[in-house]
């Protein structure tokens, strides 16, 4: 048996009922987020059968995907699109279009395993601030 590695083990491992803290995390994430326009939830929230180690998000369109990229980006947030695709898709894009798509609308949030869900929400938050309150606010942070 490998022995368990990574904050997101050590909290299970550290969590009752396993899964608490990392369903607790998306839904802090969810809730931060729910006044968010044209980003909407891409999965329904885990019912504690599976974790989740990212909050999946999908914009309403490809421009819309791409402000909240950079939003998040310049909030210093880690944010990703999803899926990767391999260069067979991307040579051959209206056969795969369903996979495009995915890629060009969906954000994905990684769930930091080792901070609390609430610190999680707050540092996903400031990207709901007007763009010049996020440049504010990150100058502001030590580095």
């Amino acid at each position: 048996m490998w022995p368990a590695i990574g904050g997101a083990q050590q909290r299970i491992d550290r969590a009752e009922g396993a899964f608490v803290l990392d369903v607790a995390a998306e839904r802090a994430v969810r809730n931060a987020l729910a006044g968010a326009n044209h980003l909407a939830p891409l999965l329904p929230i885990s019912d504690g059968s599976w974790t989740p180690y990212r909050a999946m998000f999908r914009a309403s369109g490809r421009a819309h995907a791409r402000n909240w990229y950079g939003r998040f980006r310049a909030a210093g947030n880690a944010v990703e699109t999803w899926p990767d695709l391999a260069l067979e898709l991307r040579r051959d894009p209206a056969h795969h279009r369903g996979a495009v798509i995915l890629r060009n609308t969906v954000i994905s949030l990684p769930l930091d395993a080792a901070s609390t869900p609430e610190a999680i929400a707050a540092a996903y938050a400031v990207a709901l601030a007007p763009v010049a309150a996020i440049a504010r606010s990150r100058s502001r942070r030590p580095r």
